[in-house]
């Protein structure tokens, strides 16, 4: 999806930050400031044992977590412009996820909300169009799940309906229940003391096709009563990093290397 206005900071264990500034899009009004995978260590030893519970408590230790990306999102009103977290942490074969959606502070329920999580599991760099995703996506290491908020369920299919011009483009997601578990929660965390939404997810890494624990790469995309700036108009998307939806929404494509690295 397309922000009016992003910084994003990567940290990972490697130590290293790098940056630069990114080209903007005159016909979106995009600004960026981009750190580049790289990063610097999420911080805090021990390493993380989360439940999956929708409840993050301080003895989870998800700051120790192998990557932690912060995206800048700009919001309606009725949210909170803010940097929102995501913690992404591989325990032998058990990938672990929070998203920390510090913007979301709506308790909304009724209103088709939705989570997803897309997986490279290979690092590899495809150009997808959405018929090649749910074709070929197993086949060229790349899985999904699709949270259902207001069910409290996985859902087998994403349908995203562009500018509100049918028809819907249809996603089909790979990962179910017995290679998930996800919850959500209504709370405050370190990274924003007004209650707001999170998800803790883990998923079995030994059902994902082509899955490279030293190199892959994660993209988050949500839907719902957080809106956020798309241009000179608010989107009820929102996407983690920016560039993730932004490309699908104007150009009709998924492009893995604008996803979050895990490298």
């Amino acid at each position: 999806m397309t922000i009016f206005k992003m910084v994003r900071f990567i940290m990972n264990s490697k130590r290293k930050i790098t940056g630069g500034i990114a080209a903007g899009c005159a016909a979106a009004f995009i600004i960026g400031f981009l750190v580049s995978p790289g990063g610097i260590l999420a911080g805090g030893t021990p390493k993380p044992s989360p439940t999956i519970d929708g409840s993050w408590n301080n003895g989870e230790n998800w700051n120790g977590a192998n990557w932690v990306f912060i995206e800048y999102i700009i919001t309606d009103p009725d949210h909170v412009a803010a940097h929102n977290y995501f913690y992404v942490h591989l325990d032998g074969n058990t990938l672990y996820i929070l998203a920390d959606l510090v913007s979301d502070i709506t308790n909304d329920t009724g209103q088709g909300e939705w989570f997803s999580v897309w997986i490279d599991c290979d690092n590899s760099t495809n150009i997808y169009t959405d018929a090649e995703w749910n074709t070929f996506a197993d086949s060229e290491g790349a899985d999904m799940l699709v949270f259902d908020y207001d069910l409290g369920v996985l859902n087998d299919t994403l349908e995203i309906e562009i500018w509100g011009a049918p028809p819907a483009e249809t996603f089909i997601a790979t990962l179910n229940d017995s290679v998930v578990s996800i919850a959500s929660g209504f709370q405050s965390t370190r990274n924003g003391q007004q209650p707001h939404r999170i998800y803790e997810i883990s998923i079995d890494t030994t059902h994902l096709y082509l899955f490279n624990q030293s190199a892959f790469n994660v993209g988050f995309l949500g839907y719902g009563t957080l809106a956020s700036l798309v241009g000179g108009g608010f989107s009820e998307f929102w996407g983690a990093p920016t560039y993730f939806y932004y490309e699908y929404q104007w150009f009709n494509y998924i492009y893995e290397f604008t996803y979050f690295k895990c490298a």
